[in-house]
Order: structure tokens, then C-alpha cells, then sequence
């Protein structure tokens, strides 16, 4: 059974039994977030920052692990630190998390699942989406149409002085002798 809601984005999922209830009921959770309110992108978007649309698929793998799969399609306004111009970034991904109790837990997850700590602190439906954003995002971000019109700059090469052989007189020196 497959429950689609459009849940709260502050939903938590606050133990790792939450965790396994979510995988279990096969939740999927679906909606927008607005990159330029969300406080842990503060810094790496400009002011109208772009939107992604998410969608969480709860589920549980073959060795009965909960797991989430997040799908990001939208775009981040980002300030390409070349031209000082906002650009579109497009982010488009999909994403295999699996949720464990303990460190010691990580072995356990299939392969191609990054592991989501679930013990102590609470993770909410938006941390889960801007984890993922916040490792997309580049550091420096160049606007890739600016950089195809860019004319590129000029670069000195040094080169070292072209010096003569300390041995080439020795070898002017050495024909005569070789004649006789």
C-alpha cells in the first residue's frame, strides 16, 4: 500500500522506529521548497534563490533496513563568482538514503545507500532535502554560459633563457685535432 501526502516539511522523524514505520507503511512525501527562506541555504543562494520540488519514497531494502528515496528537480539562484551575475543552477538528482540506529549499523546497508544516523538527534523531512542540496551546490559557482563566451585571458609562460652548451666550444676544440 503506497500513502502519498503532502506532509509538513518539519515532519520528524525522530528514532530510528519512526524510521522503520515510515519504510514500513511505504510513505511517500511530496512538495515544494523555497530555496530563499530555507535558513541552511542562507549564503549559497541569492535572495530569490530557485525551488525544488521533492519527492521522499519511504521503503524498506531487501534485509528489511528502512530506507528513503529523494528526487530533486528544480534549480538554485546562485551568484557566479566570475561575473557577480545571479544565474540558474539546475539540480536534478536522486538519492538512496538508509537509516540506522548505530555507526556499528552502516555495514549492514545495501550497497549505493548512504547512511542517515537516527538516534539521538531528530531529522526532520527538509534537513533530509537540504542535506542533499547543501552537497550539490558547488563552493564557487561559475555560471557554465559564462564561461563558453568568456574570451580567455592571457597567460605568460616563462621560459628559461637559452643558454649555450658550457661543452660546445669543447667540441670546436676536439675537430681539429681529429684531422691529424
Amino acid at each position: 500500500m503506497l500513502f502519498i501526502l503532502r506532509a509538513l516539511m518539519q515532519d520528524v522523524i525522530s528514532s530510528f522506529a519512526d524510521a522503520q514505520k515510515l519504510g514500513a507503511t511505504g510513505r511517500v512525501v511530496e512538495g515544494t521548497l523555497d530555496l530563499g527562506r530555507s535558513q541552511r541555504l542562507t549564503g549559497l543562494v541569492v535572495e530569490h534563490g530557485g525551488s525544488v520540488r521533492y519527492r521522499l519514497t519511504f521503503g524498506v531494502d531487501s534485509v528489511s533496513n528502512p530506507i528513503v528515496q529523494v528526487r530533486l528537480d528544480g534549480h538554485a539562484r546562485l551568484l557566479c563568482q566570475r561575473s557577480l551575475q545571479a544565474f540558474d543552477f539546475p539540480l536534478q538528482t536522486t538519492i538512496s538514503l538508509g537509516f540506522i540506529a548505530s555507526e556499528a549499523d552502516e555495514n549492514s546497508l545495501m550497497p549505493g545507500f548512504d547512511p542517515v544516523l537516527v538516534r539521538e538527534n531528530a531529522v526532520t523531512m527538509v534537513e533530509l532535502v537540504e542535506d542533499e542540496l547543501i552537497l550539490m551546490i558547488p563552493g564557487v559557482p561559475v555560471n557554465p554560459a559564462h564561461l563558453e563566451s568568456e574570451n580567455k585571458p592571457f597567460v605568460f609562460e616563462a621560459k628559461a633563457p637559452e643558454r649555450a652548451s658550457p661543452f660546445a666550444n669543447l667540441s670546436q676544440m676536439l675537430k681539429p685535432l681529429k684531422k691529424n
